[in-house]
């Protein structure tokens, strides 16, 4: 008898990244604070689930969001707002100050450990990973092993925030966010935005 895979896409974003990544590409600033990113999450959550359904063919389940958070602070409006966004889960790490910088802590583990549990259990094998971060790379090779299919997605091919070229061969495939994909979806105060790019940045990257 056949095995039935379930025929639907999960997204996972590490949050951190994400936002600013696009913040950056937005705006071109060479710098971006994540106080001065303004996020709206139904808007953001809706172009993610487009572009995955684009990138795996398949309906998207959930968007599962992670992202760090002060361990004695009360969840913050965007946190709150993106607990509340219909199709999003949550996740929240720690984030702890080094040398005077914000960083996150145990992220990478929490989505690593969420994906290979779902491929494992085979709720879930088409993944699409919204980030750049090599450490995450780890996590798409773990769950190719398992049977699983993982989709980069990216923002921007050069810069700080462009992808990890280890993370991207650990993937299927990349792809990247447009500008378009972006439109309306996040703000950065004091910043004027730009075009994210010129022709060519969405697309497709064949990856080993």
């Amino acid at each position: 008898m056949d095995t039935i895979t379930p025929r639907h896409t999960r997204v996972f974003v590490d949050g951190g990244w994400l936002l600013l990544a696009a913040a950056a590409a937005l705006t071109r600033a060479p710098s971006v604070s994540r106080e001065d990113i303004q996020l709206d999450p139904p808007r953001m959550a809706a172009a993610l689930a487009q572009k995955a359904v684009a990138v795996s063919g398949r309906p998207v389940s959930r968007i599962h969001w992670y992202d760090g958070a002060r361990q004695d602070k009360e969840p913050t409006p965007e946190h709150r707002a993106l607990a509340a966004t219909a199709g999003v889960d949550l996740t929240l790490g720690a984030l702890r100050r080094h040398d005077g910088v914000w960083q996150q802590k145990r992220v990478d583990g929490l989505i690593q450990r969420d994906m290979t549990h779902l491929a494992r259990t085979g709720q879930t094998l088409d993944f699409v990973l919204v980030s750049g971060d090599e450490d995450l790379a780890v996590a798409a090779e773990e769950v190719r092993a398992l049977g699983g299919t993982v989709h980069a997605l990216g923002v921007t091919e050069t810069g700080r925030w462009a992808m990890s070229p280890y993370f991207a061969s650990s993937c299927n495939d990349v792809h990247l966010l447009t500008s378009r994909d972006l439109a309306g979806s996040l703000w950065v105060r004091g910043a004027r935005l730009t075009s994210l790019a010129n022709s060519g940045i969405a697309r497709v990257l064949a990856a080993s």
